[in-house]
């Protein structure tokens, strides 16, 4: 019983940490379109390390692509 509770304990802590990084994906979404791009280049970037200590590669790939399109973007502009 003991074991079980570990590891629902760290399924939560998981989906958590998981919901944070979407969450920062999310802000830096929202401060990229109202012109904040410092702050957004910030959250995508924390974001980018949680999904890489999760391992997961298509969350990863995507805040790669988001982060590519704000150099790209920043690049135009100046």
């Amino acid at each position: 019983l003991d074991r079980l509770t570990a590891a629902g304990q760290r399924d939560g802590l998981a989906t958590a940490v998981m919901e944070h990084a979407n969450a920062l994906v999310n802000l830096a979404s929202a401060l990229f379109v109202t012109k904040r791009h410092a702050q957004a280049k910030v959250c995508f970037e924390r974001a980018l390390e949680v999904f890489e200590v999760l391992e997961d590669v298509d969350k990863v790939a995507k805040v790669l692509i988001n982060l590519a399109n704000m150099a790209e973007i920043h690049v135009s502009c100046h």
